[in-house]
């Protein structure tokens, strides 16, 4: 499956079946303040892993980036990017 690392494509072609559409969940941990975020956002990643490994649908592996600030309403909050490729195809296929 291609790689959608480092990537803000939402779909890459060709794939498995006609195309592998990204799908990005972002774990938001705290606002940037000294303190346990760090702690906090590895637990909130494995989390998300977790329920989406529960579901019917298999999601694979996804990419998952570095803790990093990210703005949120003028405000930077550490976070971190989990990205699965879903195989999908269109209703023309």
């Amino acid at each position: 499956m291609p790689s959608f690392r480092n990537s803000r494509a939402w779909a890459i072609a060709p794939g498995v079946c006609r195309y592998v559409a990204r799908l990005q969940v972002l774990c938001v941990a705290a606002r940037l303040e000294p303190g346990e975020g760090v702690a906090d956002l590895e637990e909130l990643v494995a989390y998300a892993i977790g329920r989406l490994r529960a579901d019917p649908y298999s999601w694979g592996l996804p990419d998952v980036s570095a803790p990093a600030p990210w703005a949120i309403g003028n405000l930077d909050y550490l976070a971190a990017a989990l990205v699965y490729g879903v195989h999908v195809t269109t209703e023309e296929d």
